[in-house]
């Protein structure tokens, strides 16, 4: 899931600090560089049964949390999409397709089961995900 704060727009998440993180930064394929982070039993849940280690699951962008460095040319084309819309991100499938909720009303659905509300599942290291749109 991608989350642009752009104008009226908030994002937040609350980490789990004895999760046991590690911190990558990196590029992927000409992509905007990121910092990404990885907790031990998201690693274990996710990826451990295809990659050897976390080093090699950033390497193929596979991790939860990342924030992205943009520079004008990548960043011009997100600020306007996202300024087209009342809607506080775009999400990204693994099939590559990007859905855009249709309206305020939509995205609640549209967000994965394990940020909305409730508990996220324990080996996220997430104790809380809020995204708004203040309108």
């Amino acid at each position: 899931m991608e989350i642009d704060t752009v104008g009226d727009r908030e994002a937040w998440v609350v980490f789990d600090a004895e999760a046991g993180w590690d911190v990558f930064v990196g590029e992927i394929d000409g992509q905007p560089p990121f910092l990404a982070w990885m907790s031990d039993t998201e690693f274990d849940a996710e990826e451990s049964d295809i990659m050897e280690n976390k080093s090699e699951a950033m390497r193929y962008g596979r991790f939860s949390f990342a924030c992205y460095v943009h520079r004008g040319e990548s960043w011009q084309p997100k600020h306007r999409r996202a300024q087209m819309k009342e809607i506080p991100f775009f999400l990204h499938r693994p099939d590559g397709r990007t859905v855009v909720p249709d309206s305020l009303e939509s995205y609640a659905e549209a967000i994965p089961p394990e940020l909305r509300g409730g508990e996220p599942p324990d080996y996220l290291g997430i104790q809380n995900a809020v995204v708004e749109y203040h309108h």
